[in-house]
């Protein structure tokens, strides 16, 4: 902390040490910072200006009392404003990084992500009974979790219906441990342990922070691949409803990565900036999204899809630098909005 503050704690050393000065000097600085002559200098202490002549050359020295006078004009003019101003700027820069070192915190580490969704790839091998969620690297806050798998039909067919819960899926694009059937987030680990236990069913936390939801029944193959049908066919289903001309996987994944990160970043906002970069944000989002669509239907000219989704992009990168600038957002938060916006800009600039 000492290297990033120095320079704060320099300028206040500077005002002692100004502080410090013979009359003659802090009698030179207030003339020459306030613009006062010497007559408006003299009024001010109530001598003429002969006598302030010699005060501001130094060949009289004023008389004790005359000299805490200068000291108290000195003081209010540069000591006490520039001290209070450097000290609320220290106070911020420190209120800033312990906000973002409990940021820091409350985020799961890559390396910690993936050593969880390993162990929960490993058990999800003949999976058939329960279900195995790991936490997410969007924050021990919120309780983010992931599933995957077996444990993913068994969510989404079986236990998600009782607790109310809508599961949306997404294609994995782990190429080291990819879930067959996709991925889903799971919010409020903690509520949904609650939840669960209230039908009945055992629930346990376990090493990497993953949550094990026991069914409390053996699912037979026969039972598991009707799941697995169901599952394929409504995949089937949504790809029918899209009937892309164009297929660029990668772009899409990268705005779709965006679309679930930037809800959970914009409600860290302060209330007051929330709604106006929220909706600035989210338009230029979703005139992207819109973009990409009309090119993949083939309603729209690649190379014009791409000049228009680039400017959105444009956009959205001036509105993260405002932010950023502002100091709106935690490190991580800024930082994870940043890195999903580059992606967009490279994966549009280098598939279209």
């Amino acid at each position: 902390m000492r290297g990033k503050l120095a320079g704060k704690y320099d300028k206040i050393e500077d005002m002692e040490m100004k502080s410090r000065m013979e009359p003659s000097g802090k009698l030179k600085e207030i003339l020459a910072t306030k613009k006062w002559n010497q007559m408006e200098l003299a009024g001010k202490f109530g001598v003429s200006t002969k006598t302030m002549s010699f005060w501001v050359n130094g060949k009289k020295n004023p008389l004790p009392d005359n000299i805490k006078k200068i000291d108290t004009l000195y003081e209010k003019l540069f000591n006490s404003s520039v001290r209070n101003t450097v000290e609320r700027e220290i106070q911020n820069i420190q209120a800033k990084q312990e906000l973002d070192e409990k940021d820091k915190e409350n985020t799961l580490t890559e390396e910690k992500y993936y050593e969880g969704k390993e162990l929960a790839f490993a058990r999800e091998y003949k999976n058939n009974a329960r279900i195995y969620l790991f936490p997410s690297t969007s924050g021990k806050k919120d309780e983010w979790y992931k599933v995957g798998g077996r444990s993913l039909l068994f969510y989404r067919y079986i236990l998600a219906p009782r607790l109310g819960r809508d599961v949306k899926t997404r294609e994995d694009t782990d190429k080291l441990h990819r879930f067959k059937y996709g991925i889903a987030s799971v919010r409020w680990g903690f509520i949904f342990i609650e939840d669960a236990r209230a039908l009945g069913y055992r629930v346990e936390r376990m090493e990497y922070g993953m949550i094990m939801v026991d069914l409390g029944k053996i699912y037979s193959p026969k039972e598991i691949r009707e799941m697995e049908k169901r599952a394929k066919k409504e995949r089937e289903v949504v790809k029918v409803i899209t009937k892309p001309k164009y297929n660029f996987p990668d772009v899409e994944m990268t705005i779709n990565d965006l679309a679930r990160v930037l809800p959970s970043k914009i409600k860290k906002l302060d209330g007051a900036y929330r709604q106006l970069f929220g909706t600035e944000l989210f338009g230029a989002l979703i005139d992207i999204q819109k973009l990409y669509f009309r090119m993949a239907n083939g309603h729209l000219e690649k190379s014009v899809a791409k000049l228009r989704m680039l400017e959105k992009v444009d956009d959205l990168i001036a509105m993260i630098r405002l932010i950023d600038e502002g100091g709106f957002l935690s490190l991580t938060a800024r930082t994870r909005l940043g890195e999903n916006v580059i992606n967009i800009q490279k994966e549009i600039e280098k598939n279209l």
